[in-house]
């Protein structure tokens, strides 16, 4: 979603913006979230079964506990992306989403 005209999008009406996102989410978004997340998975679970530590200082830090956060930073985008999928799926689909506790999308006022 972070890659559009904003003259044009202002101007969409709801159920247009909610395709824009679906799209962006789906094709643009999640699928580098996902593959980022995965890479970032293995990446901290190697480092700690090896115990990796940074072997930059003398102080030598073990490297795991900042590629776990790492992971919990991309997990939490991913997490997000399919939240805002779902949602936009469900404005397209007509369904009253602040029911379910979503924010519903900023009416145009062009």
């Amino acid at each position: 979603g972070h890659i559009r005209v904003d003259f044009l999008y202002d101007n969409m009406s709801n159920k247009r913006k909610a395709l824009v996102n679906f799209l962006g989410y789906l094709f643009l978004l999640l699928p580098g979230a996902i593959w980022v997340t995965l890479g970032l998975y293995d990446y901290a679970i190697e480092a700690y079964v090896s115990n990796e530590v940074s072997g930059e200082s003398s102080w030598n830090p073990i490297i795991w506990p900042f590629r776990v956060v790492w992971l919990i930073g991309y997990g939490s985008l991913t997490l997000q992306a399919i939240s805002e999928l779902i949602k936009n799926y469900m404005i397209l689909r007509g369904i009253d989403i602040e029911q379910y506790g979503f924010v519903a999308l900023k009416e145009s006022t062009g």
